[in-house]
Formats: structure tokens, C-alpha cells, sequence
């Protein structure tokens, strides 16, 4: 693999994990149906891991450096 599918894989994990792993934790409080429920999100716990789950997200959006867009003009990419 290379460099950038290893970190497409580490943005998948990072966003699925947090959340994952609380919500099978919480497996008898959670309810499928109701996905975003804030009360599911109450307990601290919880609420650190939505949190996380939100900043893996962010983070697997980040745009590219300015350096490397397809229009830079410049020749030192990466």
C-alpha cells in the first residue's frame, strides 16, 4: 500500500472507531433507529467519544496543502 491509501485508512479508522466502540459498549442504551438521540450522548464518556468521532471526521476532510493542488505552480510538492 501506499503512503496515501495508508492515510485514507487512518482517517476511516480514526472517525469509525471512537464512536463505534461506545455504541457497542452501550449496545442496550442505543437505539438504531434514533441514530442522533442527544440522550444516548448524556453520559460524559459518550459525549468525549461523539466528540472525537466529530474531530476524526474533520480531519479526514482537511483539503490537500496549497503547495500540491493540481493548480499550484509551484515544482516542490511533498
Amino acid at each position: 500500500m501506499t503512503i496515501a491509501e495508508w492515510c485514507v485508512f487512518g482517517t476511516l479508522l480514526l472517525s469509525l472507531l471512537t464512536i463505534v466502540s461506545v455504541k457497542w459498549a452501550g449496545i442496550r442504551g442505543f437505539d438504531n433507529s434514533k441514530p442522533r438521540d442527544p440522550d444516548f450522548y448524556d453520559d460524559p464518556i459518550r459525549s468525549r467519544a461523539l466528540g472525537a468521532h466529530q474531530n476524526g471526521l474533520e480531519a479526514s476532510r482537511s483539503s490537500p496543502l496549497p503547495c500540491c493542488s493540481p493548480n499550484s505552480a509551484s515544482a516542490r510538492c511533498g
